[in-house]
Formats: C-alpha cells, structure tokens, sequence
C-alpha cells in the first residue's frame, strides 16, 4: 500500500472563445484515462473527476491510494495540457493524509 493523496487541479484558458474546444479535449483524455484507454506514456491507473467548470478553465479532482502514483498522475495531465496553445496555466493544491483516517494535509 502507500500514502493516500489527493490533488485539485485548476487549468486556466487564454480566453472564453477556445473554452468549449479544450473542455472537450480534457473530458475526453478523463474518461479515457478511467477506463484505461490511454497509450504509451499516458497508460497507466488514474483517479480524475471534473470537479467543476468555469468560463475560462476546467477543475479536475484527482486521487490516489500512493503519493507516487498522484505525482505521475499530475505530470501526465500536465504533458496533456501544456502543448495546447490555449492553455496558459496549471496550478495544483495537493494533500497528503497524515494521521487518522480523514485528515489530509
């Protein structure tokens, strides 16, 4: 087993215009990462939800049963979304959990 771990993922847009175009393209890499759809360097086990979605970027909630396996998580998403010309930024708040069953810190 390992340490569970948790991450908020905020991806920012340039402009409202290109929203729906890379909303498209992040749902789709989601619901392909779940069910295990992904090639090369993306295979692997991932734990993402679309948290929510704004005018100008997307919040997907990710997790994992192993801060390893969350920190991989992160890079993919990040080798995922960084070559579209779009995308102007990725920030994450992750938690690690420490003591007791519930507390992430």
């Amino acid at each position: 087993m390992g340490t569970p771990a948790k991450a908020n993922v905020e991806i920012i847009f340039d402009d409202k215009q290109h929203c729906d175009k890379v909303i498209k393209k992040i749902t789709k890499f989601v619901v392909d990462a779940n069910k295990k759809k992904l090639n090369g360097d993306y295979r692997g086990d991932y734990d993402i939800e679309i948290d929510s979605i704004r005018d100008f970027g997307i919040i997907l909630s990710v997790n994992s049963g192993r801060v390893q396996n969350l920190e991989w998580q992160l890079e993919k998403i990040r080798d995922f979304v960084y070559p579209m010309p779009e995308v102007i930024e990725m920030d994450s708040n992750v938690w690690v959990r420490g003591e007791g069953p519930s507390f992430f810190k």
